[in-house]
């Protein structure tokens, strides 16, 4: 039941207690820095070798986003669709540069935005202020690797906003009891999301997902994050097919009647297989 809880997505049960361990933070860099749009390609077939290697210390992600045309956006990438790099380093100011430098080479001059050293709370600013509340069509797949078809896929996809995240570190290096979060060992995910701008029309928004899904789907490895999942009838994805059995077995055992069932609902088995 511990094990099945620590992943399984709120099917098992109320937790009223955790016991947290902290680990001491100071001073951390880093920051979002837009590019032209131009540079996308090299910058992410750049990428997709250079993050092979970022050291545990750094987390990253690429993003093809299109800015909005709001005067409170620098005028250099107001309305237009650009390239951004969103990067987090754990250590010193000069190692940090050292070790980003290259892809920042890659990407080419800045058109707004930059780096520098926070504290820890500052790190929430990263990513910009939360977007206007809208309905919205979001999509994760996962990938192996990043070949050229996909990115010009992503490229010429006129879905709102990409990112391309690189994962791996001690999140990939699991243990017998880590718990059923499958995939840890994929290096990429592709997060697409877009705005339905008339709730009421929604087929212009899921006409362009759809496309964009349905070219990713053949380079994808079916596998999904539960964290970033919206899709509640792509559960099993978020899981390996042998954690997910368990999962089962679990909730038959501690759940059978599906009490814990307004989330990405795991089933009983007996209520799989009626």
């Amino acid at each position: 039941l511990f094990w099945a809880l620590r992943g399984g997505g709120g099917n098992f049960g109320v937790v009223t207690s955790l016991e947290l361990r902290l680990y001491p933070v100071d001073r951390l860099w880093g920051g979002m820095a837009f590019y032209a749009i131009e540079r996308a390609a090299d910058t992410i077939a750049y990428y997709r070798e250079w993050a092979l290697a970022e050291p545990d210390e750094m987390t990253t992600a690429l993003m093809l986003v299109r800015m909005p045309p709001d005067p409170a956006v620098p005028e250099p990438i107001r309305g237009k669709r650009v390239l951004a790099i969103r990067a987090l380093y754990l250590g010193t100011l000069g190692d940090a540069e050292w070790v980003l430098e290259p892809l920042l080479d890659a990407a080419g001059p800045p058109l707004a935005g930059g780096f520098r050293p926070m504290s820890f709370p500052e790190t929430a600013t990263i990513a910009g202020p939360p977007p206007p509340s809208a309905a919205v069509r979001q999509h994760i797949d996962l990938f192996g690797h990043l070949p050229d078809d996909l990115i010009d896929t992503l490229l010429d996809s006129a879905v709102d906003g990409i990112e391309i995240r690189h994962w791996g570190g001690a999140m990939a290096r699991t243990s017998p009891d880590s718990g059923p979060v499958g995939h840890r060992h994929v290096p990429f995910s592709v997060v697409a999301g877009a705005r339905y701008g008339d709730p009421s029309d929604r087929d212009p928004v899921d006409s362009t997902m759809d496309a964009l899904v349905s070219r990713m789907s053949p380079y994808a490895t079916g596998g999904t994050f539960l964290n970033f999942l919206t899709d509640t009838s792509r559960t099993p994805s978020a899981y390996t097919t042998e954690d997910y059995r368990r999962l089962l077995e679990v909730k038959r055992a501690w759940d059978p009647d599906n009490f814990f069932s307004h989330n990405h609902n795991i089933a009983a088995v007996s209520a799989v297989t009626r």
